[in-house]
């Protein structure tokens, strides 16, 4: 576990760097509690998480841009340069998806974008 390229749980704690009045877990829970919370039987699980938000409705293109966030952000956050990111994106083999969850190479743009708003924020 100690080898697996995760942050510890105080890093979670610290400013968000794009969003300072924000903790990085207030605003990628944010985000991840919007994905995850689609469903009635998620209600328990919103409630418990303390997401005020409660069900969200299931809007493709929202939850395209929300997922582009999160990987811009980890990627900010690891460390990784615009144009290592824009090279790590194209090492991914397009595969046929359904046109609500698009694979990662067709998210490519939308992820170099949100790195790119991310940087300036």
């Amino acid at each position: 576990v100690n080898q697996l390229p995760t942050f510890p749980p105080e890093r979670y704690a610290e400013r968000c760097p794009w969003a300072k009045r924000q903790t990085l877990e207030k605003w990628i829970s944010d985000r991840v509690l919007k994905l995850t919370c689609t469903a009635d039987d998620m209600r328990p699980f919103a409630a418990a998480a303390g997401f005020a938000a409660g069900i969200q409705r299931w809007l493709p293109a929202e939850r395209a841009d929300l997922l582009a966030e999160l990987d811009a952000a980890y990627c900010h956050l690891y460390g990784l340069a615009r144009d290592d990111v824009e090279y790590i994106l194209t090492t991914f083999q397009a595969h046929g998806t359904d046109a609500a969850t698009p694979d990662l190479f067709s998210r490519g743009t939308p992820i170099l974008a949100a790195y790119d708003r991310l940087a300036h924020a």
